[in-house]
């Protein structure tokens, strides 16, 4: 233990007698399971990059949209000239529509890019439920286990009493005249 800690470690308690070992509660895997997937961290990572690349596969969808924008330029001039001076002021505002007919396939290559990207996303989030899942029902399966074979032993033990009890009786009265153990 020391090794593991990397100091002295301190003195550890004793085992009870009867120590009582009580089961998982709710005794029901897939609660547990169904609790551990809410409180990952890493699913919940998961969950989120999901949701980002199903919000990135609509944007790039938005490619074939047509867009409206305003534009707006002022200009300002001042020159001098033999005479005269000239002076002028030029304001444009206007609104410019782009109708997208053809891309050279630019927007299906990122649609098709981004789909890909969020099977993917989708792909790692189910893995991380599984493992997840897989290592809450081993886990739940090691403990009820352990707390069935440490019953078995104490059954053992007291048949195990009852047999030398058994045969230190038979001893004492004559029945027995060799220890078999």
């Amino acid at each position: 233990m020391e090794q593991l800690i990397g100091k002295n470690a301190p003195a550890l308690a004793k085992l009870r007698d009867n120590p009582t070992l009580a089961l998982p509660t709710p005794a029901d895997p897939l609660q547990w399971v169904k609790g551990a997937e809410e409180a990952s961290p890493t699913i919940a990572q998961l969950r989120a990059a999901f949701e980002i690349a199903m919000k990135e596969v609509e944007r790039s969808k938005t490619g074939h949209y047509p867009t409206i924008d305003l534009t707006g330029s002022y200009g300002y001039s001042n020159a001098p000239s033999t005479g005269t001076p000239f002076t002028s002021n030029t304001t444009n505002i206007g609104i410019v529509l782009n109708i997208p007919l053809f891309q050279g396939g630019g927007t299906q290559s990122r649609i098709r890019q981004t789909l890909s990207l969020r099977e993917r996303a989708e792909q790692d989030l189910e893995n991380a439920k599984r493992a997840v899942a897989q290592n809450v029902k081993t886990s739940f399966l090691n403990v009820t286990s352990g707390a069935a074979q440490v019953r078995a032993l104490e059954a053992s033990l007291v048949s195990s009493k009852a047999s030398l009890d058994s045969t230190l009786l038979g001893k004492e009265v004559g029945v027995r005249t060799n220890w078999m153990f």
